[in-house]
Formats: structure tokens, C-alpha cells, sequence
């Protein structure tokens, strides 16, 4: 029983870690992917899409609490019933 809870827990870190290592890649992803190129190339990005990929970037930083908040059971049972007592008002 207790490798079977040992595997179930790793299983579920794997999840979280690929789910906090994908939105950082796609988070940042259009700011590395289009300041070198800009800087390479000579390509000129409009300063509100500038500014917009390098804002994402830092959004990923607010989502890792969110990410790692819904990934916790009991989180998720204490935020159910928190739903649950405010329909009944």
C-alpha cells in the first residue's frame, strides 16, 4: 500500500512540475522567441506587442501559486465547501 500511495504521489508532482514547466514555456516563449529576432534581424516588433510578450512573461509568475493551489486536495475540498455555504445564502 505504501509504494502504491509513494507512486500515486509521484505521479501527481510529475503532473503538477509538467504543468508549471509548460506554462512557463508558453509564457516566455514569445518574448525569447521574438527579442532575439528582432535584435538578429532587424525585424521591427510594435511596442505594444513588445510589451505584451514581455508582460506575459511575468504573468507566469502569478500563475505558479494558482497552478500549485489547484493541484492541492485540500485546497479543493475547503474551497467546495466555501462555494457550497455561499449558494445556500
Amino acid at each position: 500500500i505504501r509504494r502504491k500511495t509513494a507512486r500515486t504521489r509521484e505521479r501527481r508532482a510529475t503532473l503538477v512540475l509538467g504543468v508549471v514547466m509548460a506554462t512557463f514555456i508558453l509564457c516566455w516563449l514569445p518574448f525569447f522567441f521574438f527579442y532575439p529576432l528582432s535584435k538578429l534581424t532587424g525585424l521591427d516588433i510594435p511596442g505594444t506587442l513588445f510589451t505584451l510578450f514581455f508582460w506575459l512573461g511575468y504573468v507566469n509568475s502569478a500563475l505558479n501559486p494558482v497552478i500549485y493551489t489547484l493541484f492541492n486536495r485540500d485546497f479543493r475540498a475547503a474551497f467546495g465547501c466555501l462555494l457550497k455555504r455561499c449558494c445556500w445564502c
